[in-house]
This record gives C-alpha cells, sequence and structure tokens, in this order.
C-alpha cells in the first residue's frame, strides 16, 4: 500500500513537466488522479494510459486555469466521478520571459491569470469540499525566482510567483 492509498488527488495543469510528474508520483503511492489541461489532448490521454496501468483511476478534463467557471466545474466534476477530493495540487503555470520593457499588458495578465488567478480559482472551488470533509491538503507550487532575485527576462513571472507565496501564507 503506498501513502496516499484510498485518496483523491487532483493535480492542475499536469500533461508534462513538473505536473505529470507529480500526478505520476501519487499514482504510484495509490491517489487516484483526476487532473486538468488546457490543450494537449494526447498527452493528456497518454498520462491517464499510464496512471491507470499502476491500478488507480484517472481521468483528465480539459480547463482553463483563469476562468473560475472552469474551476467550479472541474471540482463538481472531479466529486461527482471520484466522490472526493483529497489532495489539490496547483500546478497550471506559465513563463513566458522578456525583458520588463518588451512585456506588454497582454503577457503580463496572462501570467496573472494562470499563476495567481488559477490558483486563487482552484482554491476557491475546492476549500468549501474540504471543509464540509473536515479534511483535505493544498499544495500551491511556487518557484524560487519568488523570494530570490529574479533575471531581467522573469519580471512578470517572478512576480505572480511572489504574489502566490503571499496568497499560500495567508
Amino acid at each position: 500500500m503506498g501513502l496516499l492509498t484510498g485518496k483523491t488527488a487532483l493535480v492542475t495543469g499536469a500533461t508534462r513537466g513538473i505536473g505529470r510528474a507529480i500526478a505520476l508520483k501519487y499514482a504510484s503511492e495509490g491517489a487516484d488522479v483526476a487532473f486538468t489541461y488546457r490543450s494537449q489532448h494526447e498527452a493528456a490521454q497518454s498520462l491517464v494510459a499510464e496512471i491507470e496501468a499502476m491500478g488507480v483511476r484517472a481521468k483528465a478534463y480539459t480547463s482553463d486555469a483563469a476562468s473560475f467557471e472552469d474551476a467550479h466545474k472541474v471540482v463538481e466534476d472531479v466529486k461527482a466521478e471520484f466522490g472526493k477530493i483529497d489532495v489539490l495540487v496547483n500546478n497550471a503555470g506559465i513563463a513566458w520571459l522578456d525583458s520588463f520593457i518588451n512585456t506588454d499588458d497582454k503577457l503580463r495578465d496572462a501570467h496573472f491569470d494562470i499563476n495567481i488567478k488559477g490558483c486563487w480559482n482552484m482554491c476557491k472551488a475546492v476549500c468549501p469540499v474540504m471543509m464540509k470533509n473536515k479534511k483535505g491538503a493544498i499544495v500551491n507550487l511556487s518557484s524560487v525566482t519568488g523570494p530570490m532575485v529574479a533575471d531581467p527576462g522573469e519580471v512578470a513571472y517572478a512576480t505572480t510567483k511572489a504574489a502566490l507565496m503571499g496568497f499560500t501564507k495567508g
């Protein structure tokens, strides 16, 4: 038995990188894994198959991290499919790098929408579920660029990751 046997984890942004590794690790520890992705349908289906091969349940949900409505729909759908949510991992994020001078409003807003609003939206959607169950865990992924010195091309990214750390502390 793994450390997470009998638990259901919801991982945002899980079709590649850190999110994919987290989803696979949680599954290897016995958790059923629900996860979100925005556009990589083939990668999502591949991850579902890989997780199910470990003997646990998995389901992928297309979602826009910046959408409050999508966050609530995903949480409702996961509750309906799995019966509960024990762990939320807010991993979805972007890091489009450019100098501060060249970072336009669209690029800045994309960072805030996904890196901060995405986390806010998922927490807002899942907290009532966990409060009702009187248990649950939320993991918010940030970056070393939040509290440390960022490269000149990381101003929007570092700003959102520092804000995410403040949100998590709150």
